[in-house]
């Protein structure tokens, strides 16, 4: 292990005895001194073995000292040590002197035992101290300006130690002939019977006299104790690290605040000083490891950690985890904060350029997020769960964002469930720019996300998100101002969103899915909301808790003028769809939605899924609503009036984009499956029923695309055609399309083509394809081979064999491949595969769709022998798309010696 010592001291807490043998590394800086300013670092000057650099003393006081102090549980992980477990020490120092002349000066050695009944030491914390100077070593041998290593078992340089216990009568400070250090063990405390070997061991110090340490310089390094078990505890003296500027580092577990954070290694311990160490716009990197204080951030910079479930703030369920106040562009990323009152605090002064990125803030005693600036432009929080905040009655949310003027407020794919009151809460004062898209909001104790004042210019949008089980509303939207855009700026959008109620209501009032409504407005925002565009929700589940209840649950709640409600699925709810105006806000038991207050109101429901609701569609108020074209889960409509609002025509199926009405005809393609080519291919375009209005359709051929037969070609199998028809009211039902398909002469597969169907208009497409198949009627054509002769020749050195090649033709070109089986056979000419007059040979001749011809060659031996002409045959067989012409060829070999 590697430790990096803050002001290390010699109280120490129990640790239990080691079982194993232990490697300590210890580094320490001059800043890790209890007197740091005492010493200086030394760069590139060090003992082999023991780093690049070193310290040296550095006082410049009289009576100053440097010292260095190490308790047994820093060296050795426990504090059940004796003196006799000590096998040997060693440690190095460097000065411009020798030790002649009884020289005192350099850095000696004090070990402290524990207390001890009987012990004489006036002071109470430790028992008996021992000490080595190393001008009483044994055989010096320490060579001004080199490294000289003091040991108490090395040949050279051998300490010997005395008892300095203060108090204790004989006490001395050293001389020529004290003990070495097994002896030393081996021999009895002052005052006491009992062998020093017995003492528990405290801890050791490293230090230079205090009478004459103004002025001296001499360099340390390299201090090493081993134990007789093989645990080793080495120290390393090393210079300051460089203090960071651009980038600083933290790590809770090896840092030091002393150190100069600009690097890994030489990394602070807490976050707060390397913030403070960092230059604006710089980069904190905060290691792995649980961090008991937070920061306050004041200054533009990145704080990244090494990832949220790795690097953790932890608090102890007070003050702020990370505050950003009055400032501009911060970036927190992978950590997590948690156990404090707010975990992520920002404010009270104007921020802009703050994100938050896969940040967690969980478990805080209020919020996990406070965004409280009064003035808040481009604050954006991605992937951040901050959720199980607030403890009850404390007003917890997962998100804050309060008062003034906000822009550009984004939250986005986060996670914000189980919180006392809010999951996400842009509240008081008016935002622009609003972006609350693809977030996890589930369990908090009265909304999931809650939002006021939105308005333009900006584009706004709350979309895309999961809400459930959320205490009384899914989606809030309170004194909004929007043009009823889907898109663009000044825009207002509740879209695609999920909100539902899985188990029964835990609120006896009132309660919604979705609601825009008016609260009381403030100087940012219009009196009255407007505008507001909900569509492609899902809603469903808002049901009143029968025992006690006050009020019922709601599916979409709107009002205030200009709202668009359209391709919303609103299912088994108490209300499904709610529009009013009047309301007196707060009241319970009465048909409005007990929260909003809006004086008037207007809203297009058109094009929504309301089914299974107790009431679908409710219209409270003054108010003439436009219901119409929506599916009440049956092609009957809702079954009966909605007072005060228009509901036909609607929609006779569940697409929500399908005609509105009556239900228009079906329009199908039909057709025999063969024609023979060359004839005229007839295709019928029909009406399920006689229309109202005219319905036109447009068609046109296709190529084939069956996998199990050939496609025909437009052009050359068939006429290609396309165009439209149109059915009239009083007109015929069915109209022909005909196609004219071409004969040939060539042998093929049959083919397919087809007609589509597209475009409709005044109809809904039924079958819309309809395949043809173009039967073939030309028969295989006849298949010969051709009687052929050649000279027999003369062997030479370059040749002895010749080519006898067969024509084989077809009587007329296919348009498939054909072939045939062929082999030699003897007539006056013999064959053979090493000898004879001819190579015997057979195999398969193709003939490719499209020619009319192939060549097959049988291989004849040249001789000098005067003979007669001499025949062979060649024979076809297994004929493939071919009929049998002349299967037989003879080939004559001419004598020519």
């Amino acid at each position: 292990m590697v430790v990096a010592l803050t002001v290390p001291t010699l109280a120490v807490a129990a640790v239990s005895p080691a079982q194993a043998a232990t490697n300590t590394v210890i580094k320490v800086t001059p800043a890790s001194g209890l007197q740091s300013a005492t010493t200086q670092g030394v760069e590139g000057d060090a003992p082999t073995g023991f780093g690049t650099g070193s310290i040296r003393a550095a006082a410049t006081t009289a009576g100053a000292k440097s010292e260095f102090s190490f308790s047994a549980v820093q060296l050795f992980g426990r504090d059940e040590v004796t003196m006799d477990e000590i096998a040997s020490i060693s440690y190095r120092t460097k000065m411009g002197t020798a030790h002649s002349g009884a020289n005192p000066q350099d850095w000696s050695l004090v070990l402290y035992t524990e207390p001890y009944a009987g012990d004489l030491s006036t002071a109470t914390w430790y028992g008996d101290r021992y000490g080595a100077e190393p001008y009483f070593s044994a055989n010096l041998d320490d060579p001004a300006d080199m490294w000289n290593t003091w040991s108490t078992d090395g040949a050279t340089n051998t300490l010997r130690f005395y008892e300095s216990t203060a108090g204790a009568p004989g006490a001395t400070f050293g001389a020529y002939d004290d003990p070495h250090w097994d002896a030393f063990k081996d021999g009895s405390s002052l005052g006491s019977t009992s062998e020093r070997g017995t003492r528990e061991f405290s801890g050791i110090t490293v230090s230079t006299g205090s009478g004459w340490a103004n002025g001296f310089q001499g360099q340390l390094d390299g201090l090493v104790i081993t134990l007789t078990d093989g645990s080793t505890a080495t120290v390393n003296f090393e210079p300051d690290g460089a203090a960071c500027t651009t980038t600083c580092y933290v790590d809770a577990a090896n840092g030091n605040d002393a150190n100069g954070g600009a690097s890994a290694d030489d990394a602070k311990k807490t976050i707060q000083a390397a913030v403070d160490a960092v230059q604006e716009g710089g980069t904190v990197h905060v290691a792995a490891g649980t961090y008991t204080a937070g920061a306050s951030i004041t200054k533009p910079l990145t704080l990244d950690g090494a990832g949220s479930g790795s690097t953790v703030i932890q608090g102890s369920n007070s003050g702020k985890g990370l505050r950003i106040g009055n400032v501009s562009d911060v970036e927190v990323s992978d950590l997590t904060v948690r156990d404090f009152e707010d975990g992520v605090y920002v404010g009270p002064a104007p921020v802009s350029g703050i994100s938050l990125t896969d940040v967690a803030s969980l478990s805080n005693q209020r919020h996990g997020v406070m965004v409280e600036a009064f003035d808040a432009a481009g604050v954006s929080l991605t992937r951040v769960d901050s959720s199980e905040n607030g403890t009850p009655g404390s007003g917890g949310r997962g998100l804050w964002v309060i008062n003034g003027e906000k822009t550009g407020i984004s939250v986005l794919d986060g996670t914000f469930n189980s919180n006392a009151l809010v999951g996400i809460d842009i509240s008081d004062g008016s935002v622009t720019g609003l972006r609350i898209t693809g977030n996890e909001v589930r369990g908090n104790g009265d909304a999931g996300i809650s939002v006021f004042g939105v308005q333009g210019p900006g584009e706004n949008q709350v979309s895309g998100n999961t809400l459930d089980n959320n205490g009384r509303y899914g989606i809030e939207v309170k004194n909004a101002t929007g043009n009823g855009a889907t898109t663009g700026g000044g825009s207002v959008v509740v879209s695609d969103n999920m909100v539902s109620r899985t188990t029964a209501a835990t609120d006896l009032r009132d309660h919604a899915g979705i609601s825009v409504i008016r609260r009381g407005p403030q100087p940012q925002t219009a009196d009255q909301p407007s505008g507001v565009v909900v569509t492609g929700n899902d809603v469903s589940g808002f049901r009143s808790n029968a025992t006690g209840s006050t009020g019922e649950g709601f599916g979409i709640v709107v009002e205030g003028t200009g709202h668009v409600v359209d391709h919303n699925t609103v299912d088994n709810n108490d209300v499904g769809i709610q529009v009013q105006a009047g309301n007196t806000a707060n009241v319970q038991g009465t048909p409005y939605f007990d929260r909003g207050d809006a004086h008037t109101s207007s809203a297009l429901v058109n094009r929504n899924g309301i089914t299974a609701n107790t009431v679908g569609l409710r219209n409270v108020g003054d108010q003439t609503t436009d219901a119409t074209c929506n599916w009440w889960g049956s092609a009957d409509g809702p079954g009966g009036e909605v007072p005060g609002a228009t509901t036909d025509p609607w929609l006779r199926s569940a697409n929500l984009d399908g005609p509105c009405g009556a239900v228009p005809p079906t329009i199908d393609v039909t057709t025999q499956p063969r024609v023979n080519e060359g004839s005229s291919a007839w295709f019928t375009i029909r009406l399920s029923e006689r229309p109202t209005e005219p319905v036109t359709v447009r068609y046109s051929t296709e190529d084939g695309t069956a996998t199990t037969s050939w496609s025909a070609i437009g052009g050359a199998d068939y006429t290609a055609r396309s165009g439209s028809v149109t059915f009239r009211p009083n007109g015929p039902l069915s109209r022909t399309v005909t196609v004219p398909t071409r004969n040939d002469s060539a042998d093929e597969s049959d083919e397919t083509f087809e007609l589509r169907l597209s475009d409709a208009q005044g109809g809904e497409l039924g079958t819309a394809v309809a395949e043809k198949t173009i039967t073939d009627n030309d028969g295989a054509p006849r298949i010969t081979i051709g009687d052929v002769s050649v000279a027999e020749g003369n062997p030479s050195n370059n040749s002895i064999t010749t080519d006898m090649r067969f024509t084989v033709r077809l009587s007329a070109v296919s348009a498939k491949d054909v072939s045939a089986s062929w082999s030699t056979r003897n007539g006056t000419a013999v064959g053979g595969t090493s000898g004879g007059d001819f190579v015997s040979a057979s195999g398969t001749v193709t003939i490719p769709a499209g020619s009319r011809q192939a060549t097959l060659v049988v291989t004849i031996r040249k001789d000098r022998q005067r003979e007669r002409n001499e025949e062979l045959g060649v024979q076809l067989s297994s004929l493939v798309n071919a009929r049998a012409g002349d299967l037989f060829a003879r080939g004559t070999i001419r004598n020519d010696d």
